[in-house]
């Protein structure tokens, strides 16, 4: 006899299923009077972490409004603008000079069937 098969047999003689008899088992009864102890208790933690209960956080008079901040650029990008345009310019050179070898190829070619 398997294990499943003894956990069917137990688990009919307490009139349950096997899956409740294997949540019983690993859950210890104890906790779980816990659990219904504190629920029926209204033992909660705050639902806040950031404050704690009855602190009272100061309260500040004003307009609501602040300071526009200007439009524009964002730091910092005067540096990634050097950093493509050098980019571009080591790009561009190197299709150039692929051109250059590719043309000096074809006339290469072109010689050879022409001799």
């Amino acid at each position: 006899m398997n294990t499943e098969e003894l956990f069917e047999t137990f688990a009919k003689c307490l009139g349950i299923s096997s899956t409740q008899l294997k949540m019983m088992l690993a859950t210890p009864d104890k906790l779980i009077q816990d659990i219904v102890r504190d629920h029926r208790r209204d033992v909660h933690s705050p639902s806040s972490l950031g404050a704690k209960p009855n602190e009272v956080s100061e309260i500040k008079r004003g307009s609501g409004w602040q300071e526009a901040t200007p439009l524009g650029p964002p730091p910092g990008i005067a540096h990634i603008d050097r950093l493509v345009d050098a980019q571009d310019a080591a790009d561009l050179a190197a299709l150039a000079e692929k051109l250059v070898k590719g043309a000096a190829m074809q006339q290469a070619l072109k010689a050879k069937k022409s001799d």
